[in-house]
């Protein structure tokens, strides 16, 4: 059974991110949980009661028009910011994975310009976090984990992309963005121990040569392949994830997300 969190402020974006959930776990026996964070704005009307009625009738509506058995949908009407839900909820109901919903020509540059998803992403370090597009098509047939091999993952940390591709039999593109630098033994190292967890999975190692950015490499990728279907990342405390974080660095970024970016906190 797994238990999927999903932020929603009644958007298309955020039914968008329920929509990409539910078909992903299709197959699975899911509980998903419809998070509104209610935070009263001093200048605004106290509409308190609607958006608790419409949270209601949102789950009543997925549950009954679904006609999947193995989902259920349950609401979370939290009183607070978002980021102060996420902590209290997370942690209560054991999610395994948040989904949170972003307009797909802009969704990197909001990302990691402050929006609510980069907030959820900085704010969520115990399970990962789906970034959804509005426009993606629901491809699953190949996902790609970008990785510099600086670190060891742990088994458990693979655990969410995994899941996803032995439920799609998905290949995981292993990419590696080169920058012109000979691997060292570390790294090496590395190598072979992700090789090794990826046993019985279809997989393949993609070496690619850095020339502007990483976000732009794996634009590149995704926009040369229809069949990539899904990026994912380990966010560790130094890497080029951090880069991306950077204002200086985002400014001149040109990655306008069109696939779903599953981001994994690092657990080690």
């Amino acid at each position: 059974m797994k238990n999927i969190l999903i932020p929603t402020d009644f958007s298309k974006d955020a039914q968008k991110a329920i929509d990409y959930a539910i078909h992903i776990f299709k197959r699975e026996e899911c509980v998903f949980y419809l998070l509104h964070a209610y935070f009263i704005v001093p200048s605004a009307p106290d509409n308190r009661e609607n958006y608790k009625q419409k949270l209601d009738e949102l789950a009543d509506k997925l549950d009954t028009e679904g006609h999947n058995p193995k989902h259920e949908f349950k609401d979370l009407f939290v009183f607070g910011t978002l980021a102060n839900a996420l902590e209290e909820t997370i942690p209560t109901y054991k999610i395994d994975y948040v989904f949170i919903g972003t307009k797909g020509s802009t969704a990197m540059r909001e990302m990691f310009m402050g929006s609510n998803t980069f907030r959820t992403i900085k704010t969520v370090d115990s399970c990962p976090v789906m970034v959804v597009p509005n426009n993606l098509p629901f491809s699953t047939d190949e996902i790609i984990f970008a990785t510099e091999f600086t670190d060891n993952p742990d088994e458990n940390e693979l655990t969410p992309m995994l899941d996803i591709a032995r439920i799609w039999n998905s290949t995981i593109i292993v990419v590696h963005i080169g920058t012109g630098k000979e691997l060292n033994a570390g790294q090496l190292k590395n190598k072979e121990r992700l090789e090794q967890r990826l046993k019985g999975l279809p997989h393949r190692f993609l070496e690619v040569k850095e020339t502007v950015s990483v976000t732009k490499a794996l634009h590149r990728l995704a926009k040369e392949n229809n069949k990539i279907g899904l990026i994912a990342m380990v966010r560790h405390r130094h890497s080029f994830f951090v880069e991306l974080s950077r204002e200086s660095v985002v400014k001149k970024m040109a990655f306008k997300a069109e696939v779903p970016l599953l981001v994994i906190p690092d657990i080690n």
